[in-house]
């Protein structure tokens, strides 16, 4: 697999994440643990959306948001921050959390500039 350097990410908002995580000093070509939302009805769908998540591969967090009730299943995994892996995720982790009432609400990473 091929990482891309930030010059040659598309223009859309993965891409402009990509690139200020890169600008922050963050490797392209090391492994960092990359937060994947899932935003879900009721307590019972995000434990489904944990479960599934974990088989494949996701170390999961269920979140009630106190101010508003609110549900959300963190999915952390591992992995090189290419343009096509964050996309991957994003299709698999929409496809698991669909049958639940649930939807990606985004992504987010602290990099990995203090490991480099």
């Amino acid at each position: 697999m091929q990482t891309m350097n930030s010059e040659n990410l598309p223009d859309d908002a993965n891409g402009d994440a990509l690139r200020r995580v890169f600008s922050d000093g963050s490797d392209p070509s090391q492994p960092m643990d990359i937060d994947f939302h899932i935003a879900v009805p009721d307590a019972q769908a995000c434990e489904l959306v944990a479960a599934a998540a974990k088989e494949h591969g996701y170390d999961t967090k269920v979140v009630e948001d106190e101010e508003d009730g609110s549900w959300t299943c963190w999915c952390t995994i591992r992995m090189l921050a290419t343009y096509e892996g964050i996309a991957e995720s994003e299709d698999l982790l929409g496809t698991l959390s669909q049958p639940h009432g649930g939807y990606l609400d985004g992504w987010g990473t602290y990099g990995n500039a203090e490991d480099v």
